[in-house]
């Protein structure tokens, strides 16, 4: 189960709402494809189709310039985009409203926009321009986040926790646990040994998956001195630089180049596509943002023209070639052994997980494992939620999850951390009206009784509106920003 959560976490239609604050909403079973065939569109909600020039225009507006964007941004903000748009279906559901006035209101109340406690102009002319946007897109936002906010009050205005909600959650932070703990990564090394056979089987396996690739190039990095005899950037440089693109695209070859350049010094070089030559050596003088650009070429003989921060290359694609890696690197040894570590232990924890699920590991296989490992189970005392002296936050947080009497699993998201671990005992605490943190636990035990309003808010949303993303879409808009 924790797997396949953290595999949908991982998932675009995990992320819908991300953008949209508070409202957790999770969207599962969205069609994975586009129904009706337009390559155009990008996602449709309902009957409402929101185009791929829709989306270029949404991603920019939140892309500053000049600044790289990769793919999983983009999915981000597409999570993003639905999710302002299902708020606006929304609000219109509900006739959330908001007058002219009401918006000129707000607008004047902006401390940004104020000057002496006063609504300035000047301000807020300057702020415009500061952001680089337009008053009407300026009063669109604040108009959405005003009809937001007033659809998240109408969900859940007027919530108020009972004493007893109170005390729950003052109890669940500040209670008192003693833990007997197995520190499971004891357990693993006695268990489990990685042997070269192990080591041997699991290659054989996946030899596919070490296959490196490298390609073979011939360059001439293009300056001033080697093209036009002086260090300067001046027209007749990109006069000639120009050139050189053109001759490219006429179909010149490399040697063809340097002769009718006087370009006489080039560099032969060998690389993967982390940049490393065949001698696991970093190469130099070649920069790294391009090599991603050489890889998707594969075309031997090809050449290419690149500019990097100002800097200009030549590039004849000379050969690819595939290597299979052995076992006599040790680099490709240690990594093997690693993931054959990482199974076993990620195999075990689970087993383990389902046993305590079905009540099927008690107390007693609790010491057995200790005994039959040779590992001492330790007694670890926590005087609240958030003492940390002995783990780390994320294991203690866990711990407070299983009640007394309880065997369970505290692991850390890598499982570099693994204990089982035993909930001896609850020494629970509680809290009157009279004290002065009341009014702490109060707004806590209010979040989470919002919190959880809004999950059965969103299974009320997950039912009205059916999401189809159109991949073949989204890939050309990433393609768009990336390449």
């Amino acid at each position: 189960m924790i797997g396949t959560l953290r595999k949908f976490s991982t998932s675009i239609y995990s992320k819908i709402l991300l953008g949209i604050i508070v409202i957790p909403f999770v969207f599962w079973g969205m069609g994975s494809g586009f129904r009706d065939g337009d390559k155009n569109i990008v996602v449709t909600i309902d009957k409402d189709k929101f185009s791929a020039k829709d989306f270029v225009a949404y991603v920019k507006k939140f892309t500053p310039q000049n600044q790289t964007i990769d793919a999983v941004q983009i999915e981000s903000l597409l999570s993003k985009f639905i999710g302002e748009q299902l708020i606006i279906n929304e609000t219109k559901k509900f006739n959330i409203y908001l007058s002219d006035k009401s918006l000129s209101k707000l607008i004047k109340n902006q401390k940004e926009f104020q000057r002496d406690g006063n609504f300035s102009r000047v301000e807020y002319e300057k702020f415009l321009l500061q952001k680089g946007i337009s008053a009407f897109d300026l009063e669109q936002n604040i108009s959405r986040q005003e009809k937001k906010n007033q659809l998240l009050e109408l969900i859940s205005g007027g919530l108020l926790p009972s004493e007893f909600l109170v005390n729950l959650m003052y109890d669940q932070i500040n209670q008192k646990r003693i833990v007997d703990i197995i520190n499971l990564n004891q357990v693993f090394q006695k268990k489990f040994e990685i042997d070269e056979a192990k080591i041997k089987l699991y290659f054989e396996n996946n030899k596919k998956s070490y296959v490196e690739k490298f390609v073979s190039i011939n360059y001439i990095e293009v300056t001033p001195k080697n093209l036009i005899g002086i260090n300067d950037y001046n027209e007749l440089f990109f006069k000639k630089i120009d050139e050189i693109d053109d001759s490219i695209a006429n179909g010149l070859n490399f040697n063809e180049l340097k002769n009718k350049f006087n370009l006489e010094k080039s560099t032969f070089a060998v690389f993967n596509k982390e940049g490393f030559n065949k001698s696991s050596s970093k190469i130099k003088n070649f920069p790294y943002p391009l090599i991603k650009n050489l890889f998707k070429e594969n075309i031997s003989g090809k050449m290419l023209f690149f500019e990097n921060d100002q800097k200009f290359f030549i590039v004849e694609l000379v050969n690819f070639e595939s290597i299979q890696k052995t076992l006599n690197n040790k680099k490709i040894k240690e990594e093997i052994s690693n993931k054959i570590k990482f199974e076993e232990k990620n195999k075990f924890i689970f087993s383990l997980i389902a046993k305590i699920n079905e009540n099927k590991f008690t107390k007693e296989n609790f010491v057995n494992l200790a005994n039959d490992s040779g590992i001492k189970v330790e007694e670890f005392i926590f005087k609240d939620i958030n003492d940390s002296n002995k783990l780390n936050p994320e294991l203690v947080n866990q711990i407070y999850q299983y009640p007394k009497d309880k065997v369970g699993i505290a692991a850390s998201r890598r499982l570099e951390d693994n204990f089982l671990v035993y909930i001896k005992n609850v020494e629970s605490v509680s809290i009157n009206r009279a004290s002065e943190s009341y009014d702490q636990y109060l707004n806590l035990s209010k979040i989470k009784l919002t919190t959880n309003l809004y999950n059965t808010y969103d299974g009320y949303i997950k039912k009205r509106y059916k999401i189809d993303i159109n991949d073949e879409a989204l890939d050309s808009v990433k393609n768009y920003f990336i390449f």
